[in-house]
């Protein structure tokens, strides 16, 4: 079983590591702009009484193009529309890096609480070994 935990623990671990590669890499291409939350799109929950949302928002970005796109992170009830939100996105790809500003800033402040926590979850495991 201690085996499991090490495994489980690398994983989270190279998660962690994955996204906040990423986030570095992108960083310097990112461009901000403004825009604004123009619907909302079901993505789940927990059940059909309590439906998770995340923003369908759109900008415009700098060379004229008008973007739409989803938001990775959902809540309940979800966003409002009309709500002016910071959009980052990389201008080789608008639609498929688009997302509102502070979602990055959360993906960049988990990951390496991420990474911390497959540590310690991988390294009690490892004692559990002996």
């Amino acid at each position: 079983m201690a085996v499991v935990g090490i495994v489980v623990g690398l994983v989270i671990v190279w998660a962690g590591l994955v996204e906040l590669v990423g986030w570095a890499r992108a960083r310097n291409r990112l461009v901000r702009v403004p825009g604004v939350v123009v619907g909302q799109a079901d993505v789940g929950g927990r059940s059909a009484a309590v439906q998770s949302r995340a923003a369908r928002f759109r900008f415009t970005t700098r060379d004229g193009r008008v973007v739409e796109a989803v938001s990775q992170l959902s809540s309940f009830p979800g966003p409002r529309p009309g709500t002016p939100v910071s959009v980052t996105y990389d201008p080789k790809n608008p639609q498929g890096t688009a997302e509102i500003g502070k979602v990055r800033s959360i993906k960049v402040v988990l990951s390496p609480l991420l990474i911390v926590g497959g540590l310690v979850l991988a390294a009690a495991a490892a004692m559990n070994l002996h």
